[in-house]
C-alpha cells in the first residue's frame, strides 16, 4: 500500500521496530514495545515553519472504489501510544486518527477526528482509538490516516500508532462461521451440540457499547452430521478442560451429559462472584460445547485474570479453573 506524507518530504516521523531505543531513555532499558507485528509509525513535531502545524500519515481512497455513496459509513481504527521519557505531555501537543472527505476539484468537505492522544492519556500504553465518518453529498474520495499536531516549538513529545485499519461498518446483522474453526473442531471430538456466543454493539466515535439485550446464543444440533448412535454417547457425566487455555478471546468448554439432566454451567470470578450463565436447563444425553467469548450476563468483557468454570447436572458437580489473558 501506498502511503502519503504531509507536508511533502516531511522527516519528522520513522518506522521504528520492535526493541528501538526510546528518544530520552536509556538505552538497551527504555525501549519500544509495539503493539502488533514488528514495526510502529513514530511521528514528533516539526519544529519548523509556521505554528500550529500537522504532520499526516495516510492513503487516498476512490468512494467509487470502496462502493461507498453519500450517506454511507466508513471508519478508521488503531492503537495510539506516547512513551514516558518522550512523552506528548510535554505541553499541548497531540496525535489522533482522521477521516477527511474530498470532492473532484480538491476541495474538502468534511472530516472526523478521533478522540486525541495527549497529556491527558497515560504513557507507555496503547490505547485504542476510533473515528467514523458519514460520506458527504459530492464527495469523490477520501483520505484515512494519522496526525501529528504541533501547538508550538515548545510543545514536545512523539506518538506511536500501530494497527491502524479503515473499515466499512457492517449495517445489517450478520453471522459468520469459520467451517474450520468451529465446526471440524466440533466434529473431530465428537461433540453433540455447539453452542456460540455472540453479541451486537453500537459504535461511534468514542465508545463501544453492547446492546442491552444481550449477550445472545445460538446453538448446532451436530447429531445427525455425525450419524449419533448409543454406542457414540458419553457413558459418565464429564466436565472437559477449556482450550484454549490462558485464552484471548475465545476459548472451548465441553462437557458429557450420559442421561438426560438438568444442567447448569457456570462463570465465576475469584471472589466467588457469578458473571455468567453459559448454559441452563434439561439436556438430552450427549457432548455439549460452549464457545464462550470471556463476556458476562451482560455483554461486557471480562478483565485478565483466572475465573472458575462450574457445572452441575443431577448429583454432578465439577469445577475448574481458566484464565483470561489480554
Amino acid at each position: 500500500d501506498t502511503y502519503l506524507v504531509y507536508p511533502e518530504g516531511s522527516s519528522n516521523l520513522a518506522w521504528e521496530a520492535q526493541g528501538s531505543d526510546i528518544y530520552g531513555g536509556t538505552s538497551g532499558v527504555d525501549t519500544l514495545t509495539v503493539y502488533d507485528g514488528s514495526y510502529a509509525l513514530k511521528v514528533w513535531g516539526q519544529y519548523s515553519g509556521t505554528y500550529p502545524n500537522q504532520t499526516a500519515v495516510f492513503q487516498s481512497h476512490s468512494l467509487a472504489d470502496l462502493g461507498l455513496e453519500a450517506g454511507g459509513l466508513v471508519a478508521i481504527e488503531g492503537y495510539l501510544m506516547s512513551p514516558s521519557p518522550d512523552y506528548i505531555g510535554q505541553g499541548l501537543n497531540s496525535g489522533y486518527l482522521f477521516l477527511s472527505f474530498w470532492d473532484e476539484a480538491g476541495n474538502m468537505l468534511s472530516s472526523n477526528l478521533s478522540h486525541l492522544m495527549d497529556r491527558t492519556m497515560p504513557s507507555d500504553d496503547w490505547h485504542k482509538f476510533f473515528a467514523l465518518g458519514s460520506v458527504p453529498e459530492g464527495a469523490s474520495y477520501m483520505n484515512a490516516g494519522v496526525e501529528y499536531y504541533q501547538v508550538s516549538g515548545n510543545d514536545h513529545g512523539a506518538v506511536y500508532f500501530d494497527d491502524v485499519n479503515v473499515f466499512v461498518p457492517v449495517t445489517q446483522s450478520i453471522v459468520r462461521l469459520r467451517y474450520e474453526e468451529l465446526l471440524m473442531g466440533a466434529m473431530e471430538d465428537s461433540v453433540h451440540h455447539l453452542t456460540v456466543d455472540w453479541n451486537v454493539g453500537a459504535m461511534d466515535v468514542w465508545d463501544e457499547t453492547p446492546s442491552s439485550n444481550g449477550p445472545f446464543q445460538f446453538t448446532l444440533d451436530l447429531s445427525s452430521t455425525l450419524g449419533i448412535d448409543e454406542s457414540n454417547l458419553p457413558d459418565v457425566f464429564s466436565l472437559h478442560n477449556n482450550y484454549p487455555n490462558p485464552f484471548n478471546p475465545v476459548t472451548n468448554i465441553t462437557y458429557d451429559i450420559p442421561e438426560v439432566a438438568n444442567v447448569s454451567l457456570e462463570i465465576y470470578n475469584v471472589m466467588g462472584q457469578k458473571v455468567r450463565t453459559l448454559a441452563s436447563g434439561n439436556h438430552e444425553p450427549g457432548r455439549y460445547r460452549v464457545i464462550w467469548n470471556a463476556t458476562n450476563d451482560f455483554g461486557e468483557g471480562l478483565s485478565s485474570g483466572m475465573y472458575i468454570y462450574k457445572i452441575q447436572a443431577g448429583d454432578f458437580v465439577s469445577v475448574k479453573k481458566l484464565i483470561l489473558m489480554k
